[in-house]
Order: C-alpha cells, then structure tokens, then sequence
C-alpha cells in the first residue's frame, strides 16, 4: 500500500519542479495583421507562419542578435501583428500577444523593424502576461530576416495582389 502513495508523491512533485515548456502554454492558431494602406486586415493561417519558432513564446520575429535601435528615420509602414492562440483546455482561440511591424515598402532589401508595446501603452498588460521580454519593450528592434521572408513579405505581397486585383 506504502508504493501507491510514494508514486504519488514523486509524480506530484515531478510536476511542481518540472514546469511546462514553452510549447504546451498553447498553439498559435492565426496571425492578423492590420496595415497602414490596407483596406482590411490579413489573416495568416500558414503552418510556417504559425509554427513555434514565430509565436509569442519563440519570438523568432526579433533578429536576436541585433541590439535595440533608435526609432527608425525613415517613414515606415505600419503593421499591427497580433498572435492568437488556442491555450490547452480552451476550445476558442484569445489574443494573446500584439507587436508593431515597420517596413520600407520601396525597399524591401532593407529590413524591417519591430516595437514592441511599452509600460503605459496598449498591450502592453496583455504582452507581459504572455511572456516577458526585459529591456525589449517599448523600444525598436531589427526585425528577423527568417520572420520577413517567411511569414511578412509573402503576406503583405498577397495582400498587395488583391489590392490591385479589386
């Protein structure tokens, strides 16, 4: 009888000592992006594009080995980027992360920027609940080539299309 209760035991605090990864917080399910120029948001359902790597958790998006940049010179197209994701347990899908995206629609060789909300600022609570990311907030980064080339440029290229096609 004295097993039961000692495998108890060790499954308890296996589970208390070992937190969850990042992936099992939950699956991003859709991206949508609201831009600058753009008549109606772009919703991204892409399984790359929706992958670990470019959620909230992963946060491929941020070029990791650039440093925060002062507010870009140039005039930038404006995106909001927000993350939704299905949390385990739950059956609909919640916002749970929002970034700006800025890019140079007449340079697409020069790379993109990233900001993400401050102290003060929308979304800021909503971002800090998903994950932490100090000394990141509220400041401009350089945005992840991978994260541009497979997740931003084919969508805002897209989007251009039906633009021009309507």
């Amino acid at each position: 009888m004295r097993h039961p209760i000692v495998l108890v035991l060790t499954l308890l605090l296996a589970s208390v000592t070992n937190p969850l990864p990042a992936w099992a917080k939950g699956k991003s399910v859709l991206i949508t992006l609201t831009c600058d120029g753009l008549a109606r948001p772009i919703e991204i359902v892409d399984s790359v594009a929706l992958g670990f790597q470019f959620g909230p958790w992963g946060g491929a998006f941020l070029d990791a080995s650039s440093v925060v940049v002062a507010k870009p010179q140039t005039r930038l197209r404006l995106c909001e980027v927000s993350f939704y994701v299905q949390f385990f347990g739950d059956r609909e899908a919640q916002l749970a992360y929002v970034l700006y995206y800025g890019y140079d629609p007449a340079a697409s060789s020069s790379p993109g920027y990233i900001y993400l909300p401050g102290r003060g600022e929308p979304w800021y609570s909503l971002n800090v609940g998903t994950i932490l990311r100090s000394g990141r907030d509220g400041r401009w980064q350089v945005a992840a080539r991978a994260w541009e080339a497979e997740v931003m440029r084919p969508a805002l290229a897209r989007a251009g299309q039906a633009n021009r096609a309507s």
